[in-house]
């Protein structure tokens, strides 16, 4: 009773262990009684608390026993401040949690609820309650890229968004980091790869590549067709180099002897051939023009094939007599008379 004993405690007495507990009487009742097993005023008892094996702790999020968060770069911690409600029996103020993850801000699932004091209510711990955060969705809009060989290529980017329009933090879209790899085969078989070998170099010949941005942060994923992927992949086309077709107008013409040889204009001889481009007499004939480098040259009208190209040679008369005759000698009949004819051949040159 308060009015005939005074409780004295001493340091601790709320967690686990063996405090002392010290009695007296008060000042009305000392005179009056004393201690059946002790002698004086003052009695000591021992006071042994045990831990609660009860699980004291309830921790759910909204009324619901987990919760989802797409990841926004924030602790979980910080993230669990609007969405966990925690009734502990010493106060949601004196309950920390324990992690399945090593970092509160990366990809994992996270479990259990505890009480601060875990020597003391070693039961305490909350039942199913598991809280997850999964990749930020986002799209990628890619920029025009490729290019025709001999020229410059532009190499392969995309325009980052979220595909939660609702979500807005440009600072997050800049940790997203990703690596560009190109692959497939050149026409003329000189780069020849697959996605796997990580390719980053920008093909230069011609040829139908892909190119693939690919995310370095397991944090992001992307949203294509209603499905998540961290690999989106465009076409990437490095064109073959057009030239145009070799033509007999404003060609020219090399003469030997009686030989003329065209060379057609717009013929470029470090990257085609000619034949069948020499004649000795009018006439119309058939040149043959090839591409050296079929794999990343074409003619302008989409093909690579060889060109057979039609031409005429037309020239003047090309050989006028002029006889001088000159009487050397008179001579017998039997002898007849000798003649000496010198002939003077004139070239005429036409096309």
């Amino acid at each position: 009773a308060d009015t005939l004993l005074t409780l004295h405690r001493f340091s601790g007495g709320i967690n686990v262990g063996e405090y002392s507990l010290l009695l007296t009487f008060t000042s009305d009742f000392v005179r009056n009684y004393k201690w059946l097993h002790s002698e004086g005023s003052v009695a000591s008892l021992t006071d042994t608390i045990t831990k609660n094996m009860d699980n004291a702790v309830t921790a759910k999020f909204e009324n619901a026993d987990s919760a989802t968060f797409e990841y926004d770069g924030n602790s979980i911690e910080k993230r669990l401040e609007s969405r966990l409600v925690v009734n502990a029996l010493l106060g949601g103020d004196n309950v920390f949690f324990e992690y399945a993850s090593v970092s509160g801000d990366t990809l994992g699932e996270y479990s259990r609820a505890v009480p601060s004091a875990v020597t003391d209510y070693s039961g305490a711990v909350s039942t199913a309650l598991r809280f997850e955060i999964t990749p930020r969705r986002i799209t990628a809009d890619f920029a025009e890229c490729g290019g025709m060989y001999m020229s410059a290529i532009v190499p392969a980017s995309a325009i980052f968004a979220y595909a939660d329009e609702s979500f807005s933090d440009d600072r997050l879209l800049k940790t997203a980091e990703h690596s560009v790899y190109y692959y497939g085969t050149s026409y003329d078989g000189t780069f020849s790869h697959t996605l796997e070998d990580g390719i980053t170099v920008v093909p230069v010949k011609a040829g139908a590549y892909k190119a693939a941005i690919v995310l370095q942060n397991e944090n992001f994923v992307f949203v294509s067709q209603g499905k998540e992927t961290n690999t989106l992949e465009t076409d990437f086309i490095v064109a073959r180099k057009r030239l145009e077709l070799p033509a007999q107008d404003g060609g020219k013409y090399e003469v030997e002897d009686t030989k003329y040889t065209l060379t057609p204009s717009g013929f470029d001889e470090t990257v085609m051939t000619i034949s069948g481009n020499s004649a000795n007499k009018n006439g119309d004939y058939t040149a043959i023009v090839s591409l050296k480098d079929k794999a990343n040259y074409e003619w302008a009208n989409g093909t690579s094939d060889d060109f057979e190209m039609s031409w005429t040679l037309k020239k003047d008369a090309p050989v006028d007599f002029i006889a001088t005759v000159s009487v050397l000698s008179t001579m017998t009949v039997a002898a007849g008379a000798l003649l000496v004819v010198m002939l003077v051949r004139r070239k005429k040159l036409g096309y």
